[in-house]
């Protein structure tokens, strides 16, 4: 393969590329990972206070049928099911579409779907509050996916870390395009329900924000 040196174009630097590449290999490589080239990873700390606030929001709203939106993740697992039921019986698909299936159906096997909508909720939370978080709508399905992959244990592989002490944890990575493929059946289906909780949250804060300050506007008066 011909390399020749070139500017990458999400670094800007002086890098080999391939001949017809526009990427070095470092930014390449979080594309596929992260779906940006300046896109870093959703860590766990990352999510926690965001999870608080969906247990804040189940606390508040326990008159809910949460089972119904919990359903919501069951329609994508059925269509995960459905389309490796026709692969099954002999139909040509893409196989980096049943590679993302196959994860989905696998992780319904292992993770409660309470879990599930939690996560999907917090990451549109996370995107609400933290706008600059995510560094395009693609680089947002990518951390979304793989927040929800990580609740299943058996896709990570534990290995001793060279920077800190102990041990940590790495995803095991799907091809990009089966990742393309889980957030197009996830985006649309839990989507509704991270968007609408994300959207009702940020009415409280701004409302809460609001009655503060006209009290302490009130305060400012006294003598």
């Amino acid at each position: 393969m011909t390399r020749v040196v070139k500017v990458c174009r999400s670094c800007g630097r002086e890098k080999l590329l391939t001949h017809h590449g526009v990427n070095c290999s470092v930014c390449l490589a979080r594309i596929k990972r992260h779906g940006d080239a300046h896109q870093y990873a959703i860590r766990p700390n990352h999510l926690e206070p965001y999870l608080r606030i969906v247990q804040r929001v189940r606390e508040r709203n326990v008159h809910l049928n949460w089972d119904a939106i919990h359903s919501r993740w069951d329609v994508v697992v059925n269509h995960a099911k459905d389309f490796l039921a026709e692969w099954r019986a002999g139909k040509a698909i893409i196989s980096y579409h049943r590679s993302g299936a196959e994860a989905i159906v696998t992780l319904s096997e292992k993770v409660d779907a309470k879990d599930v909508i939690d996560t999907a909720i917090a990451m549109y939370l996370m995107d609400e509050f933290e706008p600059n978080r995510f560094q395009s709508f693609v680089a947002f399905k990518t951390q979304l996916v793989r927040a929800i992959r990580k609740l299943d244990k058996g896709n990570l592989t534990r290995h001793r870390s060279k920077h800190q002490q102990g041990q940590t944890s790495t995803l095991n990575e799907l091809h990009p395009h089966s990742v393309e493929y889980i957030a197009s059946l996830i985006v649309p289906t839990l989507g509704v329900v991270g968007a609408h909780v994300a959207k009702l949250e940020r009415t409280k804060e701004e409302k809460e924000r609001e009655e503060k300050n006209a009290m302490y506007a009130e305060l400012d008066k006294l003598v």
